[in-house]
């Protein structure tokens, strides 16, 4: 599985249970108003997920390049289209054979995801502004495998993986 831009592309990543804390601490403590970005301090990158979903998965994973990546750039349209063409049906045929009737999950992807944009926000202000407030997870494979077999468990997602 290979994607565009490179490994250093930063993504940010929160676990729900993390998510689950801050809005309790939002309606139990924090000054109505507020806005607080969520983000845990893995400091997760397009590299970091690659090699996690490697090893959950046993596949080879990698990156185009720069120069790939800007060529598709001045087309992401086309890029998007062949993406979906070739994973949607794919997915689809892998959710029908699996009797998974109704997901939320889809690989389709629209064009503007696939612009070289870092998704990173800087998550600390609430800890800072609140220290009694932490994050307790960080992104890391187990955790990415622990939600894999959730959503397995759930009829979510396809039985691919093994606890």
């Amino acid at each position: 599985m290979k994607y565009l831009w490179d490994e250093k592309l930063r993504l940010n990543c929160v676990h729900v249970r993390d998510v689950v804390a801050a809005l309790w601490f939002a309606a139990t403590t924090i000054r109505p108003g507020s806005v607080y970005n969520l983000a845990d301090s893995s400091d997760l990158s397009q590299g970091k997920l690659n090699t996690y979903l490697g090893e959950i998965f046993g596949i080879k994973t990698g990156f185009v390049g720069g120069a790939l990546s800007t060529i598709a750039g001045v087309n992401m349209a086309h890029a998007a289209t062949m993406s979906n063409d070739k994973h949607v049906p794919t997915w689809t045929k892998l959710c029908q054979e699996n009797k998974i009737m109704n997901t939320p999950l889809t690989p389709y992807i629209d064009k503007e995801l696939l612009y070289n944009n870092s998704l990173w926000v800087d998550g600390t202000k609430i800890t800072r502004d609140y220290p009694a407030f932490a994050y307790t997870l960080q992104s890391s494979e187990a955790l990415v495998k622990e939600q894999l077999m959730g959503m397995i468990r759930q009829n979510l997602f396809p039985p691919v993986v093994t606890a």
